[in-house]
């Protein structure tokens, strides 16, 4: 590893800290390999090298496993060290999801296990639920589940239609036909109820075209473009 002079002597003085103020040997074998792990961590991070389990097994000469454990216990010790913010890592993973039509069901590979915890406790939050594949690096959905956690990223409760955006799902009404009780939905502001209905019972045409026309804001504006890419696609 090649640490900078600065990294060695950030990384002795937290290991002295443990050890030489009157408190040699209470540090736990668990606990000084967690610090271990967060040093090299860190400078993995610093210098822009790889993360993933794979390679620091092989580094480290551990197994995936393993370094799962320590990336989770890493996370829970020292939070705001891990340069993991899960919902960025979980809307730039969406770039590479897939959507199957026939089952309406998206899978998105998430290889970094704090990012899967987190997401998984965040939709069990909402009392959302997601399916459990023999992968575990696969995180798996129906689309209407994966539409509301999309909307969801950036907390906001409610969405205003803009006149124009009124008269756009007007024009996809007729298309779908006048008596569409989704886009009705949307148009009488009860948004998450009217995707809600699309995702499990429109036409892919008609849902992207609504989320086309449609403007969500921060993250989730960034998330739900990139879903409907996918479901373009497909």
């Amino acid at each position: 590893m090649n640490f900078t002079d600065q990294e060695r002597i950030a990384a002795f003085d937290r290991i002295a800290n443990e050890f030489f103020t009157h408190n040699f040997g209470t540090m736990s074998k668990t606990d000084f390999e967690t610090l271990l792990f967060n040093i090299y961590f860190n400078h993995l991070l610093n210098v822009g090298s790889k993360t993933d389990d794979y390679t620091i097994s092989k580094s480290l000469g551990i197994t995936q496993s393993k370094v799962r454990s320590l990336k989770m216990k890493n996370d829970l010790r020292y939070p705001n060290e891990t340069g993991v913010e899960w919902k960025n890592t979980f809307v730039e993973a969406l770039k590479y999801a897939d959507f199957d039509p026939n089952t309406r069901m998206v899978s998105v590979l998430i290889p970094e296990i704090v990012v899967q915890t987190e997401l998984r406790n965040y939709i069990e939050e909402y009392h959302w639920f997601d399916e459990y594949p023999s992968n575990y690096k696969l995180f798996r959905c129906k689309l209407d589940i994966f539409l509301k956690i999309c909307e969801k990223l950036s907390e906001t409760e409610q969405i205003d239609l803009s006149s124009g955006q009124e008269s756009k799902l007007r024009e996809i009404k007729k298309i779908a036909g006048k008596d569409d009780p989704a886009i009705k939905k949307i148009l009488s502001g009860n948004i998450q109820e009217g995707l809600k209905d699309l995702a499990i019972n429109g036409t892919k045409e008609i849902l992207c075209a609504v989320l086309d026309s449609l403007t969500f804001p921060g993250i989730s504006g960034i998330a739900i473009s990139t879903l409907n890419a996918v479901i373009k696609k497909s």
